[in-house]
């Protein structure tokens, strides 16, 4: 049987480590993390195809699309 997942979550963030320790707690809470990207061109993909009910998004970029948009 599959697990009951709290949430399906996308994290956008350009560093690495951030993303790996986010994914490890999200993934250790129960959480289902469908992507993980450096970039929100990238983060659109699967939030378009909905595939997140959450995006964890770095306010600060770089792209044209920031958290501050």
């Amino acid at each position: 049987m599959k697990p009951v997942s709290r949430g399906r979550v996308v994290i956008v963030d350009p560093d690495k480590f951030v993303r790996t320790f986010l994914s490890n707690a999200l993934l250790a809470s129960g959480f289902e993390v469908t992507r993980s990207v450096s970039t929100s061109r990238e983060s659109l993909k699967g939030f378009l195809k909905g595939e997140a009910d959450v995006v964890l998004l770095e306010l600060s970029l770089g792209d044209s699309m920031d958290g501050y948009c």
